[in-house]
Parts: C-alpha cells; structure tokens; sequence
C-alpha cells in the first residue's frame, strides 16, 4: 500500500469571500455575491502527484432576507 506523506489542498474560481484551508480541503467563509452557481477548481496535490476538479458553488438568499408577506 503507498503511504501518502503530504496532502495540499488549492482552489480558483471561488467566489469572493470564500478560501480553501489548504491541509483539509475545507471550503468556508461568507460571501456576498450575487445569487446564482459559480464554478471552481480544486485541486489536490500529494507525494505521488495531483488532481483537479470542478465543482459548482449555489449561492441563495438567506431565508432571514426573505420579506414576510402577511396575507390580512
């Protein structure tokens, strides 16, 4: 079995107000850009070499920006 001595997380296309924490691969932070699906590339990289993938990224509209409708 390899033995994977190094893993290196990258990320581009995110959208503003976002990383990716380059030791877990975890993307997080707040965003203010417009609703809609975004596209980005992650990559990985370790001691036996790298990968890279898309994904999409949906950003909605908090529900708490919702306006309350009331019927009467």
């Amino acid at each position: 079995a390899k033995n994977i001595t190094s893993v290196v997380w990258e990320a581009s296309g995110l959208p503003a107000g976002l990383s990716i924490n380059p030791s877990t691969g975890v993307i997080s932070g707040t965003t203010s850009v417009q609703p809609g699906t975004y596209t980005a590339t992650v990559k990985v990289t370790t001691n036996y070499g790298s990968d890279t993938k898309t994904i999409s990224i949906v950003g909605a509209i908090p529900q708490s920006w919702l306006p309350i409708i009331d019927p009467n």
